[in-house]
């Protein structure tokens, strides 16, 4: 007799035979799209014909370009097949979600585009000029390609006296996306010295769908967010995609990229050229600017001179006059010099006489103001606590009174003391 299941080992059983079949894509109509948390993703994969339908579960961090999906859009879904939920619904565990065919990629693009200029990643006021002889530049683009190819043989070509650091990363497939990522962060996160003054990101031509990494939203705020001007060649002249709307510059083809980095060897001797004819008229500007100045400064000398000299002229006349008539003086005074010695003379022994006369009178005065002849002569001074007394009514009675006399002083004791009305 055959095993009997129960319904959850049945169920077991169905997933673990389905196992092995490993991802599969599944194209149908999105239809209730939920989003729980900002972290679950919950939808309805609906086959517009038959209408059979196939739950979806995902994680929002796999499903980058959750915001440009809408219900109704005709999708793929790249996932695990399970059973699975208490209704044993068959279910598909989702590892992407992309809009199936050309309108409904288109629709979902243009959604994109709409969310991230409103957000400002496409503004040209934040797009930063490219540096005009770069040093090093970083190459970010698949290995062997025709774009590295066509890069490196223009680079070449041009005056490339700098270098090129080269990482390489998918430009299409699952890889794609989280390659290109990596490789623009890891040049942001070197120091100065060694980080490129340019990141080229390059990739040859395809279709729409070959181009869905340069559209990934991922992608775009990698650019967004370097630190290094960004430029991003796609394709071929027709194709546009969003990294190269956020990019500081777009080139038409990877070629293109490459002159867009290096000057050709014309326009440098052109820039060299030019240069000296700045810098030739800039020094003619200056030199004409200094023989202006200098005509200036010399006519302004020139008068200032002649002023000069015309009163200095005016001065040494009149010095010259007054050194005739020193000289005159002079010859007088020699002619009366003995008149003079003798008039000298008898002013000196005069003016001596009435010195010491003046002398001898203040020095009697001064004997004659100093208190000690005073004293001498019978007066006394008395002083209560080294203060002359002056008047009965300053006398403290119990403080004793030093009488200075001529030939020394005496204490007294006052018993009382009486006021002369007089």
């Amino acid at each position: 007799m055959d095993k009997i299941f129960q319904v959850s080992e049945f169920i077991e059983i169905a997933n673990i035979m389905l196992g092995p079949i490993g991802k599969v894509t599944v194209e149908g109509e999105l239809t209730e799209l939920k989003v729980s948390q900002n972290k679950w993703v919950f939808g309805t994969l609906k086959d517009p014909t038959s209408g059979d339908i196939v739950s979806v579960f995902s994680i929002v961090y796999k499903i980058n370009n959750i915001n440009s999906l809408t219900e109704g859009m005709q999708v793929q879904i790249v996932g695990n097949p399970s059973i699975s939920g208490k209704n044993s619904r068959f279910s598909i565990s989702a590892d992407s979600i992309t809009p199936a065919g050309e309108g409904a990629y288109k629709l979902a693009l243009q959604k994109l585009m709409t969310k991230l200029e409103h957000e400002g990643l496409f503004d040209v006021s934040r797009k930063r000029a490219l540096p005009q002889y770069p040093e090093l530049v970083g190459l970010i683009t698949a290995k062997r390609s025709e774009a590295y190819n066509d890069f490196i043989r223009i680079a070449r070509n041009r005056f490339n006296y700098g270098r090129i650091d080269y990482l390489p990363a998918a430009v299409q497939g699952q890889k794609a996306v989280g390659e290109i990522i990596s490789a623009l962060d890891y040049f942001n996160s070197l120091k100065d010295t060694d980080r490129p003054e340019i990141l080229a990101l390059i990739r040859g031509g395809g279709s729409l769908e070959d181009l869905a990494t340069f559209n990934d939203e991922r992608v775009a705020r990698a650019i967004y967010r370097s630190q290094i001007p960004v430029v991003v060649g796609v394709g071929h002249e027709g194709d546009t995609s969003i990294a190269d709307m956020v990019a500081d510059s777009r080139a038409s083809t990877p070629s293109n990229a490459a002159e867009m980095c290096y000057p050709t060897r014309a326009q440098i001797l052109e820039d060299i050229v030019n240069f000296g004819i700045y810098g030739y008229q800039t020094i003619e500007l200056h030199r004409h600017r200094l023989s202006q100045e200098l005509i200036e400064k010399a006519t302004a000398i020139d008068s200032f001179a002649k002023i000069i000299h015309e009163r200095y002229r005016r001065s040494i006349n009149i010095l010259i006059s007054n050194l005739n008539r020193l000289v005159s003086d002079i010859g007088y005074l020699i002619k009366t010099k003995q008149n003079a010695n003798q008039t000298i003379a008898s002013y000196l022994t005069h003016g001596l006489s009435t010195f010491r006369q003046t002398i001898k009178h203040r020095l009697s005065l001064i004997n004659e103001l100093d208190y000690r002849q005073l004293l001498k002569r019978g007066f006394s001074i008395t002083m209560q606590d080294e203060t002359i007394v002056r008047s009965v009514g300053s006398i403290n009675p119990s403080t004793p009174l030093v009488t200075i006399l001529a030939d020394g002083q005496v204490i007294s004791n006052i018993e009382s003391k009486e006021h002369d009305e007089r």
